[in-house]
């Protein structure tokens, strides 16, 4: 009885690291492109709530570097970043790491991904969260059908 159980919580773990290593490789494939950031918003540990809208672009490359373009001004602070960044992915958290000092360097947990669009949430030491969502830059027309070439 004893060994039936031990063999069905190690099977249970096998499961759930697959999942998690599936997820992982599934967003690590569907991450690198342009996003826009739809949506950005910072709730406080005593209940108040900011939020902006199309504050810039986050461009992930299948390198693990990318480039931001943001800026918005929320309450009383403008937040300018236009900083080149790392970025990995560990199981369902998307960690960007940024050299120098940037106010979205931090692990930010992906609460959901579509081929389209993420929710991602973050939170720092005192409690406070942010949430941005993120939607796929859509090309239109090709470069070349822009510039008359073919």
């Amino acid at each position: 009885m004893k060994i039936n159980f031990l063999f069905a919580v190690l099977i249970m773990g096998i499961f759930i690291a697959i999942s998690a290593c599936s997820r992982a490789m599934v967003l690590k494939k569907r991450l690198p492109s342009e996003w826009n950031i739809s949506s950005y918003e910072e709730k406080t540990v005593e209940g108040t709530a900011s939020s902006v809208l199309n504050i810039g672009s986050i461009r992930f490359e299948t390198n693990g570097t990318g480039t931001k373009s943001i800026n918005f001004k929320l309450i009383d602070r403008v937040i300018e970043d236009y900083q080149p960044f790392e970025w990995k992915i560990l199981a369902d958290t998307v960690t960007v790491v940024i050299s120098g000092t940037s106010y979205f360097s931090k692990a930010w947990t992906v609460l959901e991904s579509s081929p389209s669009s993420q929710v991602w949430k973050a939170a720092d030491r005192v409690g406070n969260t942010q949430t941005m969502v993120l939607t796929k830059n859509k090309v239109d027309t090709r470069i070349s059908d822009r510039s008359g070439n073919d």
